[in-house]
């Protein structure tokens, strides 16, 4: 397994003032009614013959909820410059806007935080943060098919694409364990799957996508 680390982000305690107070005026619904920081279990696939990877998650019963196209703006607030591994992020996946902050503790699997907030429209809550005076340290444009499988509550298998990138897979689930089990049922190995995140898929292409303040089909 290839494994390795990400962005930066915003402090944990001031997002959570922000939750605390402001729900019912911005329409926002936090994602964990505990008001707790949710714990990400995530891997890639590479290099993936998608064709043959459809066929395996039909024949598991697995249920495909369409292609979105999803927008999002990323923002390292105070002292947290990229690199520093913890970030802020506001998302249009297609279905809801959520408001995301994330923390990489480590490279390793399931060592990462997320706590996340749905909010009711895109522009307004960017216009919010900008007006804090929170700026977008970029915008970024990507596509993905997603998938469910029954019998695996909280597992979703996805097809990514990025501009300039080949398409890979995320698999999702609610632990470690889960998360292997179901790359196994895919007909792939633990020495197949990486935690390299999308920036670093993009440096290793010789992109910074931190030089760039769009990311989109169009070009970069």
């Amino acid at each position: 397994m290839v494994r390795s680390s990400d962005m930066g982000g915003l402090p944990l305690r001031g997002l959570y003032v922000c939750t605390h107070y402001l729900p019912n005026r911005l329409g926002l619904k936090v994602a964990d009614p505990a008001w707790g920081v949710h714990t990400e279990f995530e891997v890639k696939l590479l290099e993936v013959d998608l064709p043959s990877l459809r066929r395996k998650l039909v024949a598991l019963g697995a249920i495909s909820s369409g292609t979105q196209n999803m927008k999002r703006y990323v923002y390292h607030p105070h002292d947290m410059v990229p690199g520093s591994h913890r970030w802020l992020r506001l998302r249009d996946d297609g279905r809801k806007t959520t408001l995301t902050f994330k923390h990489i503790k480590s490279d390793k699997l399931g060592d990462t935080d997320e706590l996340e907030v749905e909010v009711g429209d895109f522009d307004s809550m960017h216009l919010l943060l900008t007006k804090a005076g929170i700026l977008p340290t970029s915008y970024q444009e990507n596509r993905r098919e997603s998938w469910e499988l029954k019998g695996h509550p909280g597992v979703e298998v996805c097809i990514d694409w990025w501009p300039l990138l080949e398409p890979y897979v995320e698999v999702e689930g609610p632990d470690e364990a889960t998360v292997m089990k179901i790359v196994k049922l895919l007909g792939f190995t633990p020495d197949q799957v990486t935690t390299l995140n999308t920036m670093e898929l993009y440096e290793r292409k010789g992109i910074a996508v931190h030089d760039h303040k769009e990311l989109k089909f169009e070009g970069v």
